[in-house]
Order: C-alpha cells, then sequence, then structure tokens
C-alpha cells in the first residue's frame, strides 16, 4: 500500500471513530514522512487533544510534521 493511500485509510478510520485501526495506519503512513499522518498520529496518541502535554512519541511526531512545514502540527 502506498503511504497515501495509508494515510487516507487511517483519516478515514479516525472518522468513523475506529482509533485503533486508525493509529495502526497513520503511524505507517508517518513513518513514511506524510506529515499529516504524523499531526493525526500525534493527536490520537494524545488522550485529550485539549491538553498542553503530549508523550514524548507524540511530540516526536508533532516535530516530524512541523519541520515538514505542516501548519497545524506548528500551531502546538
Amino acid at each position: 500500500m502506498t503511504p497515501q493511500a495509508l494515510f487516507e485509510h487511517g483519516r478515514l478510520s479516525r472518522a468513523q471513530f475506529h482509533y485503533q485501526r486508525a493509529e495502526k495506519y497513520l503511524k505507517a503512513a508517518a513513518d513514511e514522512g506524510i506529515a499529516p499522518a504524523a499531526y493525526l498520529y500525534a493527536v490520537l496518541l494524545s488522550d485529550d487533544a485539549q491538553k498542553l502535554e503530549y508523550s514524548q512519541e507524540a511530540q516526536d511526531y508533532l516535530t516530524q510534521a512541523a519541520k515538514a512545514n505542516y501548519i497545524p502540527a506548528m500551531k502546538l
């Protein structure tokens, strides 16, 4: 499966509230360099998207997305 296809599967799974499946696909896409996938995966790793503290893994993926100039990740 292509990285873009992994991202689309993950994005759609997240939208359908299938979070475990979304994490699998989004992590795979993020590891292939898809910045929006890295951002969404980091948000899923967080227990609460509103909290200000993220796990080290979530911070790593947010940083990856921000370094790829993905604007939503730069805001966190």
